[in-house]
């Protein structure tokens, strides 16, 4: 009896068939005519935790209100806010969290360049609340609309008119208030990097949902929690003798604590009386995906069974940790963004009834209606680039900011040795040539200069893989491979290589090392012997800067092991760092050197721009 009572109390919840309130921010931003107008102003929102946002779009009295969530929430999940924060260790629904969600209710696409590993969680659950909370209205309105149909079907039997007319006669479908569906089912994808992730969304998911509930309403749950979870016990041989004999920073060993696969999709259904995993990309409600497992399912373009029709009518984009992305492949998200809400290739991809169909569907329209989530740690333009190529939403964008949310977020305040950074600016015409720009000033004004001075123990850091095999490729030339014998350390390379690179580099039996910013971000090595810097190009992570800055504060081991004894005061004892950077790397110098002093760097007179160490 009790199990009845509980499932009937949930059935409530879930499949309340009460009318949608015309001002309910759902029914409002689906209700909307497709000729929406382009007309678009742009304002700047003071929030108490948020700081300053900036809103562009077309409402011109954009305001937020947290006043307003308990009336656009189903009540199921408003119930389960505190409850939900609380099974993540975090106290009652914050005010930060209050905002974030009012924001998401006003359907606008939403930047957010303050994601860290201290607030990921924090921030889901808005997130989450807000996915469920369209699913559910959306499920609610169509079993309205199912009841109105059947209703309606009834009355025109009795009336004997209904001879000829059947559940999907166009008759019946008139009125375009009971076309409530796209083409396929999935409403929503969250993209996030690690199998971890995917863990911890349905987890919060569930705690929304059915709260302190002792029932378990998610259907094949223990599978998943032995392919998502982690179990620290069982941790690899080969894994474990691999790493190195040091301690790797509190934000590395955060990150990766968890099931780290980058490679799988999952669709989850929320159903009647349980949260369904595991249920056919084509026939979910949402698809959790890394960017490679979702590819996967793709295919390549070329492939005779590509599809991507699945991904025709997702109202709800969400992509998670996206900074992750730049660090496994960038294009896979790209990939994703240019077969989003396009027209099914095949019909039978339509899973929907075609009279329930919405016109601006029909009208391929649903960019101007598809929301976009992007939760990043920092703010480079690959992530504005996203919105303003492929973001159309007709409710606008609302852009968060960085340096607002997070006070003295300079990098360079963290260097703590003592080594003078020069700055070297180089003129580049646009975006798409500032690549061989910089290559050509790398190759002719800066690598000449170090060929020629006596410097040892150079580490070149070069953040993009196509970077780095471009420089390796002019380092092994023949005008510089006798001067200038290099070790590659990246990400491809085999461990028992890279060991024998770091021994060669740091005693100085090869006079500079290679080093990629994708290998640094996934193993964190210390690369000992470091005396002189060059970054090709500063890092996305800003912190990286730092790190590797404060490589060149040698231990007393060191210093007694490589210091030339002969002359203490050899030029070649004293550290340097060399930067390139263009007007187009304005974003990773604010990171590093605070947003004060880009101008500075951008419109001065002066190629190069001196830091002194401040300690």
């Amino acid at each position: 009896m009790v199990r009845k009572v509980k499932r009937k109390k949930l059935d409530a919840n879930f499949d309340d068939l009460g009318d949608i309130a015309p001002e309910d921010q759902f029914a409002r931003h689906f209700n909307t005519g497709s000729n929406c107008g382009n007309d678009r102003t742009t304002s700047e929102i003071h929030l108490p935790c948020l700081k300053s946002i900036t809103y562009n779009g077309p409402n011109k009295t954009f305001t937020i209100s947290t006043t307003q969530i308990a009336s656009n929430l189903k009540k199921v999940l408003y119930k389960n806010l505190n409850y939900t924060n609380q099974r993540q260790k975090l106290p009652e629904f914050s005010d930060l969290q209050k905002e974030i969600l009012t924001i998401l209710n006003h359907y606008c696409d939403f930047y957010l360049p303050c994601q860290d590993l201290n607030n990921t969680n924090a921030l889901r659950i808005p997130m989450v609340a807000h996915l469920l909370n369209h699913t559910l209205k959306a499920r609610s309105l169509i079993l309205k609309n199912n009841s109105t149909l059947k209703k309606k079907k009834n009355q025109d039997e009795q009336d004997n008119i209904a001879e000829r007319l059947g559940d999907n006669d166009e008759q019946n479908y008139k009125d375009d208030k009971l076309r409530d569906q796209g083409f396929t089912k999935a409403r929503i994808l969250i993209l996030t990097p690690f199998r971890d992730g995917a863990l911890k969304f349905v987890n919060i998911m569930s705690d929304l949902l059915f709260g302190e509930s002792t029932k378990n309403f998610v259907m094949n749950r223990k599978k998943f929690e032995s392919e998502y979870g982690y179990d620290a016990g069982e941790e690899d041989a080969e894994e474990t003798a691999a790493k190195p004999r040091f301690e790797r920073t509190p934000d590395f060993e955060q990150l990766f604590k968890g099931n780290t696969d980058d490679c799988f999709r999952i669709g989850v259904s929320v159903s009647k009386k349980a949260l369904k995993l595991y249920v056919d990309v084509k026939f979910c409600d949402i698809v959790i995906a890394s960017p490679l497992g979702l590819r996967t399912q793709m295919g390549s373009d070329d492939e005779k069974n590509f599809d991507a029709d699945f991904l025709s009518s997702i109202e709800i984009l969400v992509l998670d940790m996206t900074d992750i992305f730049l660090m496994q492949n960038w294009d896979h998200v790209l990939h994703i963004f240019e077969h989003l809400n396009k027209k099914p290739a095949k019909i039978t991809s339509i899973t929907a009834d075609l009279y329930r169909i919405r016109r601006w569907v029909l009208e391929e329209k649903m960019q101007l209606y598809r929301q976009t989530i992007l939760f990043s740690r920092f703010d480079v333009p690959e992530f504005r680039g996203i919105f303003s190529k492929w973001c159309k939403n007709y409710e606008g964008l609302t852009v968060g900011s960085f340096f607002d949310f997070y006070s003295n977020a300079a990098a360079i305040l963290k260097v703590q040795a003592a080594i003078p950074q020069a700055f070297h600016r180089f003129d580049s015409s646009s975006l798409q040539s500032d690549a061989d720009a910089r290559f050509e000033f790398f190759a002719h004004k800066i690598l000449p200069d170090f060929k020629a001075s006596p410097l040892k123990r150079i580490l070149i850091f070069v953040p993009s893989y196509f970077d780095f095999v471009r420089v390796r490729n002019l380092l092994k030339s023949e005008e510089y491979s006798a001067d200038m014998p290099c070790v590659q350390i990246f990400e491809y390379a085999e461990d028992k290589k890279v060991n024998r690179a770091r021994d060669l580099f740091y005693h100085a039996k090869k006079r500079c090392a290679l080093f990629t910013e994708r290998f640094h971000f996934f193993k964190r090595y210390h690369i000992r012997g470091v005396r002189h810097i060059i970054f090709y190009q500063l890092p996305f992570y800003a912190q990286f800067y730092s790190e590797i800055c404060n490589w060149t504060k040698w231990s007393s081991v060191d210093e007694s092991k490589l210091r030339d004894e002969d002359d203490e005061n050899n030029v070649q004892n004293r550290p340097t760092c060399t930067i390139l950077y263009s007007k187009y790397d304005s974003y990773r110098l604010a990171n590093v050197l605070g947003k004060d002093r880009v101008p500075v760097l951008l419109n001065s007179d002066k190629k190069v721009y001196l830091v002194e160490p401040i300690i």
